[in-house]
């Protein structure tokens, strides 16, 4: 069909208002005017996503929007830490939740991974909670292992949280409570705390090797 002939189809489709003037072409136009309308409002809805994307990602950084971080819900060792300014008033708790873990008590802890040994990483999520009031927040914080600082966040909300890889040594340190939390507040004050394996959720059973002739009892988390 040549453009002639369309044109006038679709001028037959869309008929004249009553007392408005019959106009050639009219129904072209219209369409055309219709696309146009279409392409401006799909450009629209991609500046809107795009910026609220970025408006998110803003948030999100600086822990403005609640905890991101789903509490683990595969087996997990608990260790839990209050926080307190220098002053000593309460400022806060930190809770992280080391997942696929199991550990033997004695004189010190002794951290295996899920069913067996392994030197492999950890996998962790962190759930801050500072107490609410003007000013809740934190410039940055950081878990402190070994002297060494691995930042979890910064700036950081009233409630944040994330996730975290920690290597097998870092991980033992943290259920031998040897791991403390520190973070600096607006005016430099200084928010820390250490933090503790809650073994009241601890899960006791046993691991067998060497066809069940060496058994070791053991304690894994609780979902």
């Amino acid at each position: 069909m040549h453009d002639e002939q369309l044109r006038i189809a679709l001028d037959g489709l869309v008929p004249s208002l009553p007392g408005e003037p019959l106009r050639e072409g009219r129904g072209w136009r219209d369409v055309q005017r219709r696309a146009r309308r279409l392409r401006r409002r799909r450009r629209s809805l991609l500046i809107a996503t795009a910026l609220c994307a970025a408006l998110f990602s803003t948030l999100a950084a600086g822990g403005q929007i609640g905890s991101f971080a789903s509490h683990s819900k595969a087996p997990h060792l608990l260790v839990r830490g209050t926080l307190y300014t220098q002053e000593g008033r309460r400022a806060g708790s930190l809770q992280i939740e080391l997942e696929r873990a199991t550990i033997v008590l004695g004189r010190r802890v002794r951290l295996l991974g899920w069913r067996l040994p392994s030197d492999r990483g950890f996998r962790a999520r962190w759930f801050l909670e500072l107490v609410p009031g003007p000013g809740a927040g934190l410039r940055s914080g950081s878990l402190i292992v070994g002297g060494e600082p691995q930042r979890l966040c910064g700036p950081c909300g009233a409630q944040a949280s994330g996730e975290l890889e920690l290597s097998a040594t870092q991980a033992t340190a943290l259920v031998n409570d040897e791991v403390t939390f520190a973070g600096e507040a607006a005016n430099a004050a200084v928010v820390s705390g250490a933090v503790r394996l809650d073994r009241s959720r601890l899960h006791r059973a046993v691991m067998c090797i060497q066809g069940a002739r060496a058994c070791t009892r053991i304690y894994t988390g609780r979902t």
